[in-house]
């Protein structure tokens, strides 16, 4: 047990090396140089998410120390497996790999709906092809690795409902207006109504023994955040 945690450490510092030295070799002042840069020109709604989401990454993701990657395959020359948008080393020697998405939440009508609903199924989608890419050809176990989504769109309802019926149940976790968090390990552990969120707290024994009420205004936004684990 101990060798084979010895080889997987080995592995973790091997990757982060080539990520450093060869697939980002980026200075990190430079890559806070390019982000600043965005922020008078926000004309590329995407960048300009990307660009949020980088200079405000300790309050929204506090795990994620180092940036790692930026808009990189998981395999150096290997664009047909995709480009994640930022990868992480986060404490605890994990590997947080984020998705990011602008959703257009104001245009209206069937075909904006369908085209968000789409959005939503795609980035989540993607992330956890990435993870997988990335664990297959870098020789990483999958646990050591956490993915995270940050999108404009604010339809939690929607969200909560679709990560309830994923099979298999992945947990994620759900961030209140006022720095309120509440990881949710079981589907029956959140319940979505018209216009509020019903959470249900464990006690001691791992049951719910309370729950908690929110209505549609206090979901963070519109910068919300979804994690998956």
């Amino acid at each position: 047990m101990a060798d084979d945690l010895l080889v997987m450490v080995n592995v973790l510092e091997e990757f982060v090396s080539v990520c450093r030295t060869e697939i980002q070799p980026d200075a990190q002042k430079n890559i806070i140089n390019f982000f600043k840069a965005v922020v008078p020109f926000p004309y590329d709604k995407e960048l300009f998410l990307h660009t949020y989401l980088y200079l405000n990454i300790h309050q929204i993701f506090p795990e994620c120390q180092e940036l790692l990657l930026f808009e990189k395959s998981p395999l150096k020359g290997r664009t047909d497996l995709g480009k994640c948008d930022f990868v992480y080393l986060a404490d605890k020697g994990i590997l947080f790999l984020i998705e990011t998405k602008y959703i257009d939440t104001e245009a209206t009508g069937s075909t904006a709906r369908n085209t968000r609903k789409e959005h939503r199924k795609k980035v989540f989608e993607q992330v956890i092809k990435l993870r997988n890419a990335f664990s297959q050809f870098h020789n990483l176990r999958s646990d050591l690795f956490k993915c995270g989504i940050f999108t404009t769109d604010i339809e939690l309802q929607k969200d909560i409902r679709d990560f309830n019926r994923r099979q298999p149940f992945i947990p994620y976790r759900i961030h209140i207006k006022g720095g309120q968090t509440y990881d949710i390990r079981h589907p029956d552990r959140a319940s979505v109504l018209r216009s509020r969120i019903i959470i249900g707290i464990d006690g001691e024994n791992g049951t719910a023994d309370r729950a908690l009420t929110y209505s549609s205004s206090s979901y963070r936004a519109p910068s919300r955040t979804t994690r998956l684990y």
